[in-house]
């Protein structure tokens, strides 16, 4: 099968291209399944810990899937070290956004009174915010490394 390998140059689809093109397709199925289920049946609103502030949320939430459905498409399409690592920017950037926003509305109620769930839950988005920015600088530098090492080679190949 000929496709774009790592250098944007033609090729044939290797084992590590295989594999990250299945966790793309499944990433698609796994979001649009989500989609389904939040929107569809059934809903958010089935959820017992969400209070109705999560209504606020649930469009960002959608956005968030919608765009990893597309920059996994992409990836499937073009998958090149530098698209995917944009890919990751712009995906990490909306799980931001969703993360921030939940974080300031805090859609959730517990009953369980033996354990402090609103403190788990709240540490555990933390540590998601900050593995969002860490992603988004991570992936920032692997687009300027790969842009300049692709600017290195052609300008070796003109010489």
């Amino acid at each position: 099968m000929e496709t774009l390998n790592e250098s944007g140059r033609g090729g044939t689809l290797r084992n590590g291209s295989f594999r990250r093109r299945i966790g793309f397709s499944a990433a698609i199925v796994v979001n649009a399944v989500l989609l389904g289920l939040v929107n569809g049946w059934p809903g958010w609103r089935a959820v017992p810990i969400l209070t109705g502030e999560a209504d606020s949320v649930v469009l960002v939430f959608n956005l968030a899937l919608v765009v990893g459905i597309l920059v996994n498409t992409v990836n499937m399409i073009a998958d090149i070290r530098w698209v995917r690592a944009v890919g990751e920017i712009i995906t990490s950037a909306v799980a931001l956004v969703f993360l921030t926003q939940l974080l300031r509305v805090f859609p959730f109620s517990f009953s369980d009174g033996s354990v402090d769930w609103a403190f788990v839950i709240r540490t555990v988005l933390w540590f998601a915010v900050a593995g969002c920015v860490i992603s988004i600088l991570v992936s920032g530098v692997i687009v300027v490394r790969e842009v300049t090492r692709n600017r290195q080679d052609l300008a070796e190949q003109q010489s």
